[in-house]
């Protein structure tokens, strides 16, 4: 009779086990797909603590971690780009930046063979080239570690591009470009930056090519980027 009655028990024991979990993952969508709504409505804080109780209430979602810390770096542009920042402020700004890293971190280390999430990690690196010592390298680091996982992805190749161009390596820079034309031929932006990388590297009949190429792409209709193009 006792062990007969052990069986029982212990199904009603997982099944709560069960049924709490799923509770709170349940919850914690609730509350993300809050936070995305206050995110459309311009409201921060809101964003901000509806993202912290789907993180409590589901640690182990990346998606979670991802948007915190997209969220974290938002507010703390919105924080910096005030005047006349106080002490207390200017210490914000620093926490918040230093929360969307952790949480950048902390998604690719749940979801390592994600390239969305090391992406997000090189854009957050990225947006602190200027500002912090040896973030180029970690966004270099990210990036790569995303093309290794989706080699096939234009927008990535295209943003290793962008981050070569910016570091005056137009030769690299025109390469990864180059790729992104390739993975995606009516790839308009990658055209036209190709085409400045090599109009530097002093190759024009290329980057005229390309310029031709971009018009071809942007020039269905008329537009302020079809007049730039030409």
């Amino acid at each position: 009779f006792i062990v007969n009655s052990l069986v029982p028990l212990g199904m009603i024991a997982i099944t709560v086990f069960v049924g709490y979990q799923l509770g709170r993952i349940i919850t914690a969508d609730y509350y993300f797909a809050q936070s995305l709504y206050a995110a459309q409505a311009n409201r921060g804080t809101d964003t901000y603590n509806d993202q912290i109780q789907a993180m409590t209430l589901n640690p182990m979602d990346d998606n979670y971690r991802v948007s915190y810390s997209q969220t974290n770096l938002a507010l703390a542009n919105a924080l910096a780009s005030q005047k006349d920042l106080t002490d207390q402020q200017k210490s914000m700004v620093t926490q918040l930046v230093q929360q969307s890293i952790r949480e950048a971190r902390n998604a690719v280390s749940l979801a390592p063979q994600r390239a969305a999430d090391w992406e997000n990690l090189a854009s957050i690196y990225q947006s602190l080239i200027n500002f912090a010592q040896g973030a180029d390298q970690w966004t270099l680091a990210s990036l790569n570690q995303a093309i290794s996982l989706d080699p096939s992805n234009a927008q990535l190749r295209f943003s290793l591009g962008s981050l070569y161009f910016s570091a005056k390596d137009y030769q690299t820079a025109a390469q990864a470009f180059n790729l992104a034309t390739a993975l995606k031929p009516d790839y308009a932006n990658a055209h036209y930056n190709l085409a400045q990388a090599l109009k530097l590297l002093k190759l024009n009949d290329q980057a005229v090519q390309e310029l031709q190429l971009t018009s071809q792409l942007v020039c269905v209709t008329a537009s302020a980027d079809c007049d730039k193009v030409n």
